[in-house]
């Protein structure tokens, strides 16, 4: 909302306001003549004569990117005498790129690896590069999971949302 004044030196009250911080700008100058915060009691501001427009404060939010792990693959785990490894996908779900960042792979909840992962634009994902599990898990099942960004070196939509399992 912009409220556009004309005023003989005095001080204003503007009234059903959104609460908030509100700038008088002069017309004729364009610089800011007045400063004031909107609550219950309105906006009053103290002006000299002139022409104003009087308008909230606003902040432009960045469009952030959002990394999530969408799956991974695996090599040699299942052929005995072959090296274990694993490559997942990440994908950016968010609005805007995400830089490069770094993927780690766990087995039964200890690090096993980590691989870097490029830049990813918006609605777009890409492959880590292979990451060899060393030493070979032994026999038996075991429970791998995925943290996509795990040096948080991209700010994210979504901070919580950087793991699978």
């Amino acid at each position: 909302m912009i409220v556009l004044l004309w005023c003989v030196a005095l001080t204003l009250t503007i009234y059903d306001l959104v609460p908030g911080t509100y700038a008088a700008t002069d017309l004729g100058t364009g610089e800011e003549a007045a400063r004031g915060i909107a609550g219950e009691d309105g906006l009053t501001l103290a002006l000299p004569e002139g022409r104003y427009s009087v308008a909230p404060d606003t902040i432009q939010v960045p469009a952030c990117p959002d990394l999530v792990v969408l799956g991974a693959e695996y090599s040699g785990w299942t052929v005995c005498g072959l090296p274990a490894e694993v490559r997942v996908e990440v994908g950016n779900t968010g609005v805007d790129p995400a830089a490069p960042s770094m993927t780690a792979v766990y087995v039964d909840g200890a690090e096993a690896g980590r691989a870097m992962v490029a830049g990813i634009p918006p609605g777009t994902s890409r492959w880590t590069s292979w990451v060899p599990i060393d030493p070979r898990p032994p026999p038996g099942q075991h429970v791998v999971s995925w943290c996509a960004d795990v040096g948080q070196e991209v700010a994210e939509e979504d901070e919580g949302n950087n793991c699978s399992q």
